[in-house]
């Protein structure tokens, strides 16, 4: 906070002085107002998307380095943020519309495309150790993702929000996310809206695997309900059937997803409703979510009624 009110003030200041000069540029870059960009200017409302872009067009394309990296951290962090509010239920930011701007994809394909290339196919470890993640973040003493890092692999994230279910992507996401977090590839397979029979069996590996930790298998199950192939219902139910899962998110996560697929969940209805009334609940939230499915399966019951069978017994 510190940090920030000196930026403010440093601000203030120097637009007072300025105020009546024509040369005063908004746009302008350097790496403090990048980090208030990253940090602030993003999520903040009131910034339009025209000075974003404007700032971010120019940072991209200069010529020193350490501006690039901290443009591109200012994007990675955006869309970080909000792919996780969006996991945990919570609005997304502010739509900035970055796909927009102008070269962008080219520009990104072939940083990506050299990093790649110079590093032979190995994705290196490019996680600053705690203490120096931390303070970048909390003390806004530099970008996320610095000019020290091995910036082409922060390019993942934001190729897959701008850019969903593009060809390149999809190939680059492949090739980068089973060295660095396999489970990950769950996340950014349905982020980018990649409907491909080797993401659906990826899908399916990850739900039916008894190893599976809770957060990924539930992921995994919500991922299948958007999809919905025939494979991926008959791994839903195998999940339920074979009690491969204890996780209660992920038990109410595969009702809900089977309940995605319409007429084809009908013959699983009575599954549904035993897995809902012996599944345990110790906290509000899940009591809740436990009724809201409940009422929804009542619903869907009623919703196709003529159709019910059951050859989940």
């Amino acid at each position: 906070m510190k940090t920030l009110f000196r930026i403010l003030v440093i601000l203030l200041v120097a637009s007072s002085i300025v105020a009546c000069s024509s040369l005063f540029d908004r746009t302008s870059v350097n790496v403090k107002k990048l980090i208030w960009l990253e940090r602030d200017g993003m999520f903040d409302p009131e910034v339009p998307n025209s000075e974003v872009h404007a700032i971010l067009t120019k940072g991209l394309y200069h010529k020193k380095p350490e501006i690039v990296a901290c443009s591109i951290s200012a994007i990675f962090w955006y869309v970080s943020i909000s792919d996780t509010a969006a996991v945990i239920g919570n609005p997304r930011p502010i739509d900035r519309q970055l796909a927009e701007i102008p070269g962008i994809y080219d520009l990104f394909i072939g940083l990506w495309d050299e990093g790649w290339t110079t590093s032979g196919g190995i994705v290196p470890n490019s996680e600053p150790s705690a203490d120096v993640f931390w303070d970048r973040v909390m003390n806004k003493t530099d970008c996320i993702v610095s000019d020290g890092d091995p910036v082409w692999i922060s390019l993942l994230g934001p190729l897959v929000y701008m850019f969903p279910g593009d060809e390149k992507v999809h190939e680059i996401l492949w090739k980068q996310m089973p060295q660095v977090n396999p489970d990950g590839l769950i996340r950014e397979l349905r982020e980018g809206k990649f409907d491909t029979p080797e993401g659906e069996q990826h899908r399916i590996d990850i739900l039916t695997n008894p190893d599976t930790e809770e957060v990924t298998a539930t992921l995994a199950a919500k991922s299948l309900g958007v999809f919905r192939s025939e494979e991926g219902l008959e791994g839903l139910v195998t999940v339920l059937q074979r009690g491969i899962h204890g996780y209660v998110p992920t038990k109410m996560t595969i009702v809900d997803s089977i309940m995605k697929y319409e007429e084809d969940g009908v013959p699983h209805i009575a599954l549904m409703q035993q897995t809902l009334d012996t599944v345990p609940t110790d906290d509000a939230e899940d009591r809740n979510l436990k009724e809201e499915l409940q009422e929804r399966l009542v619903w869907f019951e009623e919703d196709y009624a003529d159709e019910v069978s059951d050859p989940s017994n």
